[in-house]
């Protein structure tokens, strides 16, 4: 198997206001942006927390859609981990 670098990647542009998450999404930036207010489809949110030994404490749980989540949105949120459809 051999790779070569792709000179020109283009993403779908139809701006029907569909956006597919490509990765895990957090659920801080999504509401951040505005996603929250309007429709989605998501399956169950991801729940990452974890314990710090050097402090002796647990770490703040963090919350993420998961990736294939579809957001209904009239404009565009700007996130990185988002693509039209």
């Amino acid at each position: 198997m051999s790779y070569r670098k792709a000179s020109k990647v283009s993403l779908p542009g139809t701006r029907k206001g569909r956006f597919l998450a490509l990765a895990p999404l957090s659920y801080q930036r999504a509401r951040g942006a505005g996603l929250l207010n309007s429709p989605y489809a998501s399956g169950k949110l991801l729940r990452v927390a974890g314990f710090d030994l050097r402090r002796g404490f647990h770490k703040p749980v963090k919350t993420y859609f998961p990736a294939g989540t579809v957001c209904f949105i009239g404009k565009d949120p700007d996130l990185c981990e988002l693509i039209p459809f």
